[in-house]
C-alpha cells in the first residue's frame, strides 16, 4: 500500500512541477477556499488582503497560556492576552515549520520572515523541479499546521494530503514571482505583506476568489509587446510560461 501511495504522489509532484506552465482558472465547487476581499496595493503584489481567522488545528486552550480565563479580564487586558497567545502559536508554528529549513539553510527564518526575506540561494532552491525542494514545502506547511513532518505525509487521509499539496502549489507559485520579481520581469511597487507562515495559515482567504492572482509583467521584460496585446486570461497564461526561463536566469546569475 505504501509502495502504491509513493508511485501516486510522484504522479502528483510531476504535476506540480509542471504546474508553472498550467494557468488557474477556477476553484472546483466544495473547495475550501472561499471568501476574502483584496486590497489595490496587495493585487499589484499578486497577494490579496486577508480576514485574520484561527488554525483550528492545534489551537492551544485559553487556558495553558494565562491563569486567568481571557472572557474574564477586563477588555484591555483580555485583548492583550488575545494577542500574546496569537503571537506565541505563531512562534510555535513557525519553529515546527522551519525546521528542516534551518538545517538545509543556515539561515534566519521565524515567524516574521516573507519570502522577499530570502536570501538568492535560498530561493533558487525552492524554486527548482525536484522532490526535495517540494518536501520542503510539506515541511513547511506540515509544521504550521501541526500535522507532523513531511516524513508523516504518506499517513494523512486524502483530504489533508491534497490539502497540503495545494497549498505547496501555491506556496510554489509566490516563490516563483518572487524570483520573476528579482529579475525585474514582474510589476510589483509593495512588498508582500506576509510572511511565509500567514500564507500557510491564511491560505482559503487567499485564494478565496476562485482565481488565483498572477501578477502583471513588468514594461522591461523583452516580451511585453506582445503581453500587453493580450486578453486578461491569456496574459495569465502568458506570465506562467516565463517561469522556466526565469528559473534558469535567476539561477545563472548566482553561478561563480
Amino acid at each position: 500500500m505504501r509502495a502504491r501511495a509513493r508511485v501516486a504522489h510522484r504522479a502528483l509532484l510531476s504535476a506540480i512541477l509542471f504546474h508553472a506552465m498550467v494557468p488557474v482558472a477556477k476553484v472546483p465547487a466544495g473547495d475550501p477556499c472561499e471568501g476574502g476581499g483584496r486590497t489595490r496595493a496587495r493585487e499589484r503584489c499578486g497577494i490579496p488582503a486577508i480576514h485574520t481567522q484561527g488554525n483550528r488545528r492545534g489551537d492551544l486552550s485559553m487556558t495553558t497560556s494565562s491563569p486567568t480565563p481571557v472572557s474574564l479580564l477586563p477588555a484591555n487586558e483580555s485583548m492583550v492576552e488575545i494577542v500574546h497567545l496569537a503571537t506565541f502559536k505563531r512562534r510555535q508554528a513557525a519553529r515546527r515549520g522551519f525546521k528542516a529549513w534551518l538545517r538545509r539553510f543556515g539561515e534566519p527564518l521565524d515567524e516574521e520572515t516573507r519570502i522577499g526575506d530570502l536570501s538568492d540561494r535560498t530561493l533558487a532552491f525552492l524554486i527548482s523541479p525536484g522532490e526535495e525542494n517540494i518536501f520542503l514545502l510539506y515541511e513547511l506547511v506540515m509544521g504550521v499546521k501541526g500535522l507532523g513532518t513531511s516524513s508523516d505525509f504518506f499517513n494523512l487521509d486524502r483530504a489533508l494530503k491534497m490539502e497540503v499539496i495545494d497549498i505547496s502549489i501555491y506556496l510554489l507559485d509566490q516563490l516563483r514571482f518572487e524570483c520573476m520579481r528579482r529579475l525585474n520581469w514582474l510589476v510589483c511597487d509593495s512588498p508582500a505583506p506576509l510572511s511565509l507562515v500567514e500564507l500557510v495559515e491564511h491560505y482559503p482567504t487567499l485564494t478565496g476568489e476562485g482565481r488565483r492572482m498572477i501578477p502583471a509583467l513588468s514594461a522591461s521584460h523583452p516580451n511585453y509587446e506582445t503581453y500587453k496585446r493580450l486578453s486578461e486570461f491569456d496574459k495569465e497564461t502568458f506570465v506562467r510560461k516565463q517561469i522556466p526561463a526565469a528559473i534558469e536566469r535567476f539561477k545563472s546569475g548566482l553561478k561563480g
